[in-house]
């Protein structure tokens, strides 16, 4: 497990996607909780799109900043490139029917 994660945010008017590259754990998701209190306070309104497509590991503490952004955001967050611990642990919490989980190819558009 890596103490860092590298987040880079990238327009996709009105949507807003922040990548989430290595692990999501109890070192990394502050700075997770920091980059989507950040997005949401300078684009508010807008939609974020959390792409976890490069996740190399989450832990259970990692569902805590993808669950506050949605109790945040509501109808306004989606998840993109969920696979697999980060599917696998989504699945055993229950939480897949409450979050928008992007198909391949899909964009919040289409929902």
């Amino acid at each position: 497990m890596s103490t860092t994660a590298l987040l880079v945010d990238v327009a996709v008017t009105p949507w807003w996607t922040l990548f989430v590259i290595g692990d999501l754990d109890l070192a990394t998701c502050p700075d997770l909780d920091v980059r989507i209190d950040r997005t949401v306070a300078q684009h508010p309104g807008d939609g974020l799109i959390l792409d976890l497509s490069e996740v190399t590991f989450m832990d259970c503490v990692g569902l805590h900043p993808i669950m506050r952004a949605r109790n945040l955001l509501t109808d306004h967050l989606c998840l993109r490139g969920v696979h697999g611990a980060a599917q696998r642990l989504i699945e055993l919490a229950g939480v897949e029917a409450s979050l928008h989980i992007l198909a391949d190819g899909e964009s919040p558009a289409h929902r």
